[in-house]
């Protein structure tokens, strides 16, 4: 911006804007760090509403900034985060969590409130570089990511609730469909009939001697080819790393029970 009057009026708003900010979020009279934490964002929110009313074009914004008033373009970088909270609420009320990976339903669950925050390892898990997701490239990524998490969920109540007994047999804390299902590929790829019931300590034992990952892994490619395209990319990751985690237990492992605490991709007794 060249011009000095138009730098001038803009920083008063800026001020302004973090401002009241600062008020909504009832920072004013908090600590310094908090209020050093509210004005960054502030300032994240106004460049995200200025990046998306630019299409984000530098020398466009700089034309924009005397056509727009900053708390406008603050708000429209809150919406803009706002609109992802709202998609992963819909995505909540429509359908359980437990319909998807745990991953995935911590950050559906982490999409809430004025401000949602991720945490560092589920921003590396997605490619997103930095700290803040008020960015938006970050959005971006999380947009197709909800997207994913909506047409994985439809899919699993759609398509195989009925083959993992959802419904006439609910599941219990901390168990996912997935997990029911690897339970059900596991015992097949032993060379057992597909059951749905989680895996006991001693049955585990039973199926390593047996156990064979190419099996396990050709059951996991089926099932990933029944989902809608969308899901698909989801799916085969959620999937793949849990074939992985099972081939290399039962390789280095074969005669003990992984602990179900740790070993949450499939449903354990």
């Amino acid at each position: 911006v060249k011009d000095a009057k138009l730098r001038e009026v803009l920083l008063m708003e800026i001020l302004r804007t973090v401002n009241a900010s600062l008020a909504a979020d009832k920072l004013l009279h908090g600590e310094l760090s908090e209020i050093a934490t509210g004005s960054a964002r502030a300032r994240r929110y106004m460049d995200l509403g200025l990046a998306f009313l630019s299409d984000n074009n530098l020398d466009r914004a700089a034309e924009l900034l005397a056509l727009h008033r900053m708390d406008d373009v603050f708000r429209l970088g809150w919406l803009a985060v706002q609109d992802l909270v709202r998609a992963a609420k819909d995505i909540t009320n429509r359908y359980s969590l437990s319909l998807v990976p745990e991953a995935d339903a911590k950050l559906l669950e982490a999409l809430q409130g004025r401000h949602p925050h991720l945490e560092p390892s589920v921003l590396k898990e997605l490619k997103i570089d930095g700290d803040s997701l008020i960015r938006m490239d970050a959005l971006l990524i999380l947009g197709v990511r909800i997207a994913q998490i909506a047409a994985l969920a439809h899919f699993v109540e759609s398509q195989l609730a009925q083959g993992l007994q959802l419904r006439d047999q609910p599941l219990s804390t901390g168990e996912t469909a997935l997990g029911r299902l690897m339970a059900g590929l596991i015992r097949q790829a032993s060379g057992r009939d597909f059951a749905t019931a989680p895996i006991a300590e001693g049955e585990w034992k039973e199926l390593a001697p047996t156990f064979k990952a190419e099996v396990l892994s050709k059951s996991v490619d089926l099932t990933v080819e029944r989902a809608p395209e969308l899901a698909r990319p989801l799916l085969q990751t959620r999937l793949r790393s849990v074939v992985e985690d099972v081939r290399f237990f039962f390789l280095n492992s074969p005669g003990k029970a992984p602990d179900k605490r740790f070993f949450k991709g499939v449903s354990l007794k």
